[in-house]
This record gives structure tokens, sequence and C-alpha cells, in this order.
């Protein structure tokens, strides 16, 4: 009997984490942005798009949204200095829910910057659409 409700224990944490991992990861002060939004910032100066797919994701395409620079989680302090603090970054990551970008985006407001927003659908939406991208 406590074999079977051990059992109904694991599984039902396990359950738990799946379905509230997303949510936890979302960072409710860190805004969204949509994909015709971005679109219509791109010709404006002072726009820095940045890819923080996960390398996985990242190495499984050949393309990247048209003027997006690349850094990782690991190299944000870095990357972050030659940013100037007043300009509008846009962070996609690969997925539709968003929770790597959304992590990444807190994370660089945490770092002073204001203007910080995560593209809502990530690179999978704005592929699908067929918007700007270019060669890695």
């Amino acid at each position: 009997m406590k074999k079977i409700r051990y059992k109904w224990f694991v599984t039902a944490l396990v359950a738990c984490v799946l379905v509230a991992a997303p949510v936890l990861a979302y960072h409710p002060d860190t805004e969204t942005i949509d994909k015709e939004k971005v679109l219509d910032m791109m010709a404006s100066p002072g726009l820095v798009i940045l890819d923080v797919r996960m390398i996985m994701d990242y190495s499984k395409s050949n393309y990247k949204i048209k003027g997006a620079q690349r850094t990782s989680m690991k190299n944000l302090a870095n990357w972050i200095a030659s940013v100037p603090k007043d300009c509008a970054i846009v962070v996609y990551c690969n997925s539709s829910n968003d929770e790597h970008s959304s992590t990444i985006a807190n994370k660089l407001q945490n770092l002073g910057m204001e203007k910080v927003y995560f593209l809502k659908g990530g690179w999978e939406g704005w592929n699908d659409v067929g918007y700007p991208v270019e060669k890695k």
C-alpha cells in the first residue's frame, strides 16, 4: 500500500512541476512585444534584437532574425557592457512559451537596462509568418 501511495505522490509531484514550470519562469515585470511591432521598429536606430535560443535550438537553424545579435545567459554581463542603456532590446528564444527569453529579459532589467521586451511567440512565431531573417 505504501508503494502505491509513493508512486501516486511522485506522479502528482512531477505533474505539478511540469504544469507550473512555464508559469514560474514567466516574469510579469517584463513586457512582451508582438512580432508586428518589432517589424515596425526594425527601421529605428537604437533597437537591439537579441537571440537567446538554447544552443540546441540555435544549431538546428541556419537563420536568425535580421540584425539579431547572439548571446547566452552565461555571457550576458559581458554582452551588456557593449550596449547603450537607453536602447530598446527585444529578446527572443525558440519557443512560443517564451520562458527562456522572459528570464533573460528580466535579468537585463535587473542589470539596469530600461527598455527590454521579449518577443511573443519567439523564433517559431517570427519564422512562421515569413518576417525578415538572415543567415547566421
